[in-house]
């Protein structure tokens, strides 16, 4: 079974035409939030940022093999997590990355910790690898 590498969120990034390397700008730690005039929680500055998973296939793990994924996003105090999918994808390289498309958030619960959870598995199975990167939501003053 393959094994999780990394995951993180940042606002740009690019990947080298020749080399496949991945270079991340702005990375996503923590998003300052405050509450907007409707009294909701949103972040100070708008902001979108995209998630770059990694995964690792194991020398008995066959390249052929297809694979699903989802990218789940925990707000603090939420019941559901906002999902999106992972295009099936087959381990073409020992190492596979994943990048969502722009993810925006217009409002939060509140502050506290967002998980960002990245996941795959062989498809239409039921055993996931995940793994996670957490993203603080911290209360701001909003600047004037």
């Amino acid at each position: 079974m393959p094994q999780f590498a990394y995951a993180l969120c940042a606002e740009t990034g690019a990947v080298d035409a020749f080399t496949n390397r991945l270079s991340v700008f702005h990375v996503v730690e923590t998003i300052p939030i405050c509450r907007g005039l409707d009294r909701r929680w949103k972040p100070v500055q708008p902001l979108s940022f995209r998630v770059h998973a990694a995964f690792y296939r194991q020398e008995h793990d066959s390249p052929r093999q297809e694979f699903e994924g989802s990218i789940l996003l925990f707000l603090p105090g939420h019941p559901h997590p906002l999902t999106a999918t992972i295009s099936p994808f087959c381990f073409t390289r020992w190492v596979h990355r994943v990048t969502s498309a722009d993810m925006q958030l217009d409002h939060v619960p509140g502050p506290g910790l967002l998980r960002v959870e990245v996941g795959i598995r062989p498809a239409g199975g039921s055993a996931w690898v995940r793994g996670h990167s957490p993203i603080l939501l911290v209360e701001e003053a909003p600047e004037v």
